[in-house]
C-alpha cells in the first residue's frame, strides 16, 4: 500500500502535498549523527484535486526541530500537515517512500477517548 506514495513522488519537480492522519506516537533519538523527532502516523490520507486518497496505513515521518509536542497531543490526535514525498532506500536494499520536509504541522482534533479500543472510540 506504500508505493501509492511513488504517484507522488517526483525527482526533477518535487511538489508539496497535504496530508493527515492519526498520531500514534512520538520518539526522539539520533539519526545521522543529528538529534531527531519521528512520528508515527497512522492511516495517511492526501488531499489531492480529485479527492482524498489513503496512501499507507502507517509512516514514520521526521519532525521539523520547530516542533513542540504539546499536552494534548496523544495517541489518536488527529493531525494534518504538508510535506514532499522522497524516495529512499532500505538496510535490505528495497526502494521505500517516506514524506520529508514536513512543515505547517497542526492539530486537527484532539477530542479522542483515552482507550482507542473503547467502543464510544471515533477516530
Amino acid at each position: 500500500m506504500r508505493y501509492e506514495l511513488n504517484r507522488f513522488h517526483s525527482r526533477k519537480n518535487p511538489k508539496r502535498y497535504s496530508f493527515e492522519g492519526r498520531m500514534k506516537a512520538l520518539s526522539f533519538g539520533q539519526f545521522h549523527d543529528t538529534f531527531a523527532k519521528f512520528m508515527l502516523i497512522k492511516d495517511v490520507v492526501a488531499h489531492t484535486p480529485k479527492g482524498d486518497l489513503l496512501l499507507t496505513d502507517h509512516l514514520w515521518i521526521n519532525l521539523p526541530s520547530t516542533f513542540v509536542a504539546r499536552s494534548d497531543l496523544r495517541a489518536g490526535t488527529h493531525v494534518g500537515f504538508t510535506g514532499i514525498v522522497t524516495k529512499y532506500k532500505r538496510r535490505n536494499g528495497e526502494t521505500d517512500f517516506t514524506i520529508g520536509s514536513v512543515e505547517d504541522f497542526t492539530i486537527i482534533r484532539t477530542d479522542v477517548p483515552w482507550n482507542l479500543l473503547s467502543p464510544e472510540a471515533v477516530v
